[in-house]
C-alpha cells in the first residue's frame, strides 16, 4: 500500500521543557541574524575593495546588496558550525534555520529579475518569525501517545529536551509522523504519511470549472452535480468594498506609495480566509460524491491560456484573474490521489457551446441555457459542458441512459 505525505497546522502541549524550546527559538533568531549580516558585510566588503560607488552598485543587478558572491546553503553550514549560536543547537534545528536562510535568499534573488529594488531577507527582531524544524527519529523520539521528546540544543546543553504532546484537528487520519515545526507560540505543523486507498469503482466523472457555477460535476450515469459561486463573488465583493474605504493616517489623494492600512491588511486576510475555506469544503464535497458514486477516473478542464488574445471586458476580466481555479484543481488532485482515483485534464475547448449529445454548436440565452440547432436538446451550458469534457476521455460511457 503506497504512503502519501500530507501536512496539517496543530497545536502543542509543553509536558516539560518549556524553557528549552524558548532558548532553542531565541539562539535560532541570533543564528538567523549572524549569518545575514555575515553574507551581507562579506559582499559590503567586496564593494569597497572594487571601489563601486554607490550609485553604481544600486544601478547594476549583478551588484546587489549581498552581491554575486553567495555562498550557498551547504558552504554556510560548514562555516557556521563553530559560531557559539551553532553550537548550542541541535543538529537538525541548526540546518533547519540555515535552509530556511537559503530559501530566502534564493527566492530574493529570483525576485530581483522582475524588480530591481527588492530587499534581501529581513532582520529577525523577534524569535517567533523562525520555527524549529525536527525530523522524526532524528532529533524528535515518540514517548507515548502524541507524544514526543524532542532535542532542541546541542550536546554542549545538559538539559535540552522537551516534551510536548500533539493536539490535531478533528477528521485527521494519518499512519505515521514524518517531520514536527514547532514555533514559540505553541503552535505548528505536522507533515505525515497516508495510507492511499484503492478506488471502489471504474465510473467515470467530468469537472466544469467557472465563476458563476463554481464547478459543475457530471457523471456517466447522467446525473449531474452544479455548485454555486455566487457566494464567495458575494463574499469577494463585500470584502474589497470594505478594504478600499481604508485609508492609512499618511495616505494621500494621487499618492501611488501609501502605506496600507491595518484595517485594509485585515480586510483581505478575512477575504483569503473565506475562500480557502469555501474551497476547501467543495472540494471536499466533490470527493465526497465521486467515491460514493463508484468513480475511479476524473476527467478536469484544463484552464490553461483561458486569457491569451481574448478580452471579455475589465469587469469579467478582473473576475478571470483573481478566480482560484488553479487552487481547486489541486486540492481535487491531490484529494482524488488519496482515495485512490486517476485525475485527467483535458482541453475545455468547445465544451460549453458544442452539444455533447450530437456535436452541433447550440445558441446559448443570456439565463445560461443552451438550445442545440440539431437535436433541439435544451441544457444548463455548464452541465452540458461538464458532459462534454467526459466525452473527450469515453464517448461510449455517456450512451446508457440515452438508449
Amino acid at each position: 500500500m503506497e504512503q502519501l505525505t500530507r501536512s496539517a497546522k496543530v497545536t502543542f502541549e509543553i509536558i516539560s521543557g518549556k524553557e528549552v524550546i524558548e532558548r532553542g527559538c531565541e539562539t535560532a533568531r541570533k543564528l538567523w541574524n549572524y549569518t545575514r549580516w555575515c553574507v551581507i558585510g562579506y559582499n559590503e566588503k567586496l564593494r569597497l575593495e572594487r571601489g563601486d560607488s554607490w550609485e553604481r552598485y544600486k544601478r547594476n543587478r549583478a551588484y546587489n546588496r549581498t552581491g554575486e558572491k553567495y555562498p550557498g546553503r551547504f558552504t554556510l553550514i560548514k562555516e557556521l558550525k563553530n559560531y557559539w549560536a551553532g553550537r548550542e543547537l541541535s543538529d537538525k534545528a541548526y540546518q533547519a534555520v540555515i535552509s530556511e536562510f537559503d530559501i530566502a535568499m534564493r527566492s530574493w534573488f529570483s525576485y530581483l529579475k522582475s524588480n530591481p529594488k527588492a530587499g534581501p531577507p529581513r532582520y529577525a527582531q523577534d524569535s517567533r518569525q523562525l520555527t524549529f524544524v525536527i525530523a522524526l527519529n532524528g532529533n524528535a523520539k515518540p514517548v507515548g501517545e502524541w507524544t514526543y521528546r524532542l532535542t532542541v540544543l546541542g550536546e554542549c546543553i545538559k538539559d535540552r529536551h522537551a516534551i510536548v504532546r500533539i493536539r490535531l484537528a478533528p477528521g485527521i487520519k494519518m499512519a505515521q509522523v514524518k517531520l514536527i515545526r514547532v514555533q514559540p507560540d505553541l503552535t505548528g505543523t505536522i507533515v505525515y504519511y497516508v495510507n492511499q486507498k484503492q478506488a471502489t469503482g471504474t465510473n467515470l466523472a467530468g469537472i466544469d470549472l467557472g465563476i458563476i457555477n463554481i464547478a459543475t460535476v457530471a457523471f456517466n450515469d447522467g446525473s449531474s452535480i452544479l455548485y454555486s459561486g455566487k457566494g464567495l463573488l458575494d463574499s469577494d465583493r463585500y470584502y474589497q468594498k470594505r478594504a478600499a474605504k481604508c485609508k492609512p493616517k499618511n495616505w494621500e489623494k494621487g499618492k501611488a506609495e501609501s502605506r496600507q492600512s491595518k484595517r485594509n491588511a485585515a480586510y483581505r486576510v478575512k477575504a483569503g480566509n473565506v475562500r480557502k475555506l469555501a474551497i476547501h469544503n467543495l472540494t471536499t464535497d466533490i470527493i465526497r460524491q465521486c467515491v460514493s458514486r463508484g468513480v475511479g477516473t476524473i476527467v478536469i478542464g484544463d484552464l490553461t491560456g483561458i486569457l491569451e488574445d481574448k478580452d471579455y471586458g475589465g469587469s469579467t476580466n478582473q473576475k478571470l484573474h483573481n478566480w482560484p481555479f488553479a487552487e481547486i484543481r489541486r486540492q481535487i488532485e491531490y484529494k482524488a490521489l488519496e482515495q485512490g482515483i486517476e485525475v485527467i485534464a483535458v482541453s475545455e475547448r468547445n465544451t460549453s457551446k458544442c452539444c455533447h449529445i450530437c456535436g452541433c454548436v447550440g445558441k446559448r440565452n443570456p439565463r445560461g441555457l443552451l438550445t442545440c440547432t440539431g437535436c433541439g436538446v435544451e441544457i444548463n451550458s455548464d452541465v452540458n459542458g461538464a458532459f462534454g469534457i467526459l466525452n473527450k476521455v469515453s464517448l461510449s460511457g455517456l450512451r446508457p441512459w440515452l438508449e
